[in-house]
């Protein structure tokens, strides 16, 4: 059984505001040191993203690759001592959850602009 795709009028609209919703929850959540209102937002942006969307599949993967390799970099630059994160482990070294809920929710604004 499929699921069809649900329809939102000015999705692309709605989905850049919410977008927003979540890099402000990210960084003042981050701020606070809280890493849950990032994931919280970043988790509603992406059930409506694949809400809308037929092909959730490879969105999915793509998606969660994109998650990995943010963290990799993201994690790399801690290590290497070129920034800290507030929430971070290992003092800060390794990336927080925060940050790694802005990799796929930028990420999913590009399934807008490229299909």
């Amino acid at each position: 059984m499929t699921i069809k795709a649900l329809h939102i009028p000015l999705y692309p609209i709605v989905h850049v505001v919410l977008y927003q919703v979540v890099w402000f929850a990210a960084v003042m959540g981050g701020a606070a040191g809280l890493w849950w209102p990032a994931l919280l937002a970043a988790a509603v942006l992406l059930g409506l993203h694949f809400a809308v969307r037929s092909d959730r599949a490879p969105v999915a993967l793509r998606l969660g690759l994109v998650a990995l390799m943010g963290f990799a970099i993201d994690s790399s630059l801690g290590l290497l001592g070129l920034c800290r994160y507030v929430g971070g482990l290992a003092e800060g070294t390794i990336s927080p959850f925060w940050m790694l809920a802005l990799w796929p929710t930028f990420a999913s604004l590009l399934d807008d602009v490229c299909s």
